[in-house]
């Protein structure tokens, strides 16, 4: 019996800044991560149907320009790090509307329709006032004025670019695969709940970077919660697959664009249940940097004892026949 272990190494993506676009409509979720607000940075999410005459996301400002008075413009969130989401009118050049990040895929602020550009951003702290309230099902979301919110005073938003510009939306680390059909398509970091969490566990494990050996998380126990133990086990896939060199650095253990890139472009393949025969194998790609070496040996010593349990497992039901 031959046991083949196939190691992937990712290469690098790259991309250019979210530039403005004409006639922006989201065919699904679109992601979008480091929107800067004062000291705060948070992470919204574009909800699938949404248009406006554009968009613009740069340097951490997100501003969207003239909503549709038809189909709307909804921003939520994917995390629970931002308590409210909220909008300010360039033209008021003050807060107008705040809705507030209670329930993940289903919070989310409804933009003003009057021609304008707002600046869409998060807040740690909840909408202030009567309750503003998040939209969800058929219902708009947060179109109550709050009060005027205790944040740090912002930068001055970007002007956004001339509407008009024909190109559409370049490859971006800050902006997540948009398409339906993406089997991921949301950042996904300690903390967060979802179907897509579970996916993400089976996944996972399918690939031999295990959540847990019995109970939560094992293998045909997956659970929608994002622990410290779903954390480490992305470590072990960026690490193995070149999104990180290290635990330390900046973004591991979270789904950003790179990781959510590499996860969709290994779930388009062939099922990892199913084990390719020892002509297909790929040569291994030791890494060279000391820490990601290591890194390399736990995922490799973790995936030989899930397979030499599955064996033992085996040979037991076996002989109990």
């Amino acid at each position: 019996m031959f046991l083949v272990l196939v190691v992937i190494i990712a290469g690098s993506l790259t991309g250019a800044a979210l530039a403005a676009t004409t006639d922006f409509v989201a065919d699904g979720n679109v992601g979008i991560t480091g929107v800067v607000y004062g000291a705060f940075t948070s992470e919204l999410t574009i909800m699938n149907g949404s248009k406006a005459e554009s968009i613009d996301f740069t340097s951490g400002t997100f501003t969207v320009t003239n909503p549709d008075a038809t189909a709307g413009f909804k921003v939520g969130s994917g995390t629970f790090t931002a308590k409210s989401i909220r909008v300010r009118s360039q033209a008021q050049s003050s807060e107008t509307v705040c809705a507030d990040n209670t329930t993940l895929g289903t919070s989310y602020v409804t933009l003003p329709t009057t021609a304008d550009v707002y600046t869409v951003y998060g807040s740690e702290t909840a909408c202030e006032g009567s309750g503003s309230t998040s939209g969800g099902g058929g219902g708009g979301g947060g179109n109550n004025k709050p009060k005027k919110p205790k944040v740090t005073t912002p930068a001055v938003p970007a002007t956004p670019a001339v509407p008009g510009v024909s190109p559409a939306i370049p490859a971006s680390p800050a902006l997540f695969n948009a398409s339906p059909n993406a089997r991921f398509n949301r950042p996904l970091s300690a903390g967060g709940t979802g179907d897509d969490v579970r996916e993400l566990q089976r996944f996972l494990n399918q690939r031999g970077f295990m959540i847990a050996s019995a109970g939560p998380g094992s293998p045909g126990n997956e659970t929608n919660y994002f622990g410290p133990a779903t954390k480490a086990a992305v470590i072990k896939f960026q690490v193995t697959n070149g999104i990180i060199a290290s635990a330390s650095e900046q973004g591991a253990g979270r789904v950003g664009p790179l990781t959510t890139a590499k996860l969709n472009e290994l779930a388009a393949g062939a099922p990892a249940s199913a084990m390719p025969p020892a002509s297909s194998a790929a040569p291994m790609n030791i890494p060279t940097d000391p820490v990601a070496r290591q890194a390399l040996v736990q995922t490799l010593t973790t995936q030989l004892e899930s397979l030499k349990a599955q064996l033992q497992a085996m040979l037991a039901a076996q002989a109990g026949n």
